[in-house]
């Protein structure tokens, strides 16, 4: 590329627009702008503005653009690429590394003492899998589930810690399987596993909780004046968050904008979770009641690791009255405030949409974005065929 000093490794992609006195720039690579010679090179001597963005690419998540004004050989640096306004004039462009647009913010490592729900005794993820697959606890420090329907056998894991194969080979389901792993940091590919993708196994939203600090300050404008509504409304003695039995919230959630319009399958996954007696005393079921009626409109449940003080909500729900109120909204005030009361530092939200995922996931993720979180991307998923017994 013209500009560029190969002899020193420079090695960048450029993709240029604009028109008349204003252009713009976006580079991929792995030197900071400043430094590299193509960009002095680049419509050198002309007093244009050109609006730059920079991607590292040797990093996981990747680091998001940096922002910077060029005027002929000159460069500011005018701090980190945030404004929505700048956004939507530069356009939208692929998360370097991974080939994918990530709508909702920047994408981040995990923060230190984070461990995913997965990952949490209290989560009882073995109850998981339904009807009619099998499945069983796998494994010591990481342990997984293991679970299938004959001839087909899945094993999952998320740790940072490779899978124990010598655990792996116990368990009355150890048969020919492919074992699924999935790194919280990690990026590295251990011999013998491999890598099929280059996206994020997945994305969550964490927040991390201070008792002594607001969460709503980092909110969206429209979701702190969604509060305010739904708090008037709590005020007003018409409408409360109580808590409710599983009969209770079963009932509502059948009634529900989300099992109309998806299915039953989060309320059925929580009916297991919370019968499974890893999980029993850990999940609190949380309405919004109409005072007048007694109807619940709206409802979330809350489950709580203190293993590793952390949260997430399962199975939230709405009902046409709750909409008009701002009910959503109020419950994951409620889950939040609950969290700081029982000593979380973190609250995580799961699976937040990006390009391959169910499309059913993109109305409540962008909901779910509004509130602060940091998103956190795990790195790609790995898998291994392992041989085991044939019955």
């Amino acid at each position: 590329m013209r500009g560029c000093d190969s002899r020193r490794g420079l090695k960048e992609s450029i993709r240029r627009w604009g028109h008349g006195e204003k252009h713009g720039m976006l580079l991929v690579g792995n030197r900071k702008p400043e430094r590299a010679p193509c960009l002095l090179a680049w419509e050198r001597g002309r007093a244009v503005r050109h609006m730059i963005q920079w991607y590292h690419v040797n990093a996981w998540p990747i680091r998001r653009g940096l922002k910077f004004i060029c005027r002929g050989d000159g460069m500011v640096d005018i701090g980190d690429l945030k404004s929505p306004e700048l956004i939507s004039r530069v356009g939208s462009s692929p998360t370097p590394g991974t080939g994918m647009d990530f709508l909702y913010g920047k994408l981040e490592q995990a923060p230190e003492g984070f461990c995913p729900p997965e990952m949490w005794p209290e989560y009882a993820i073995v109850s998981q899998p339904t009807w009619p697959c099998t499945s069983e606890g796998v494994g010591k420090d990481p342990s997984g589930v293991r679970w299938g329907l004959w001839p087909f056998t899945f094993e999952d894991y998320i740790s940072d810690k490779e899978p124990n194969l010598q655990e792996s080979r116990k368990g009355t389901l150890a048969r020919n399987r492919v074992i699924t792993w999935e790194r919280v940091r990690k990026t590295n590919i251990p011999r013998g596993w491999m890598q099929f993708s280059r996206a994020p196994s997945r994305i969550d939203g964490v927040l991390s909780l201070d008792q002594d600090q607001d969460y709503t300050l980092s909110w969206n404008k429209n979701a702190r004046r969604d509060l305010r509504i739904f708090k008037d409304k709590v005020a007003s003695g018409l409408y409360a968050v109580v808590p409710i039995s599983m009969d209770a919230f079963a009932g509502a959630y059948r009634q529900s904008l989300i099992a109309q319009r998806v299915d039953l399958r989060r309320l059925e996954d929580l009916e297991r979770k919370f019968a499974h007696p890893a999980a029993q005393g850990h999940i609190k079921l949380w309405g919004v009641r109409n005072t007048q009626t007694d109807a619940i409109v709206a409802g979330t449940a809350i489950n709580y690791s203190p293993t590793y003080k952390n949260s997430t909500h399962i199975a939230p729900f709405i009902l046409e009255e709750g909409r008009h109120l701002c009910a959503a909204t109020g419950l994951i005030d409620h889950w939040f405030a609950e969290s700081i009361k029982h000593g979380c530092t973190f609250a995580t939200t799961l699976n937040f949409w990006f390009k391959g995922q169910p499309k059913e996931w993109r109305g409540f993720s962008e909901f779910k974005s509004h509130f602060g979180f940091q998103f956190v991307a795990y790195p790609p998923r790995l898998y291994k065929f392992v041989l085991g017994k044939i019955f």
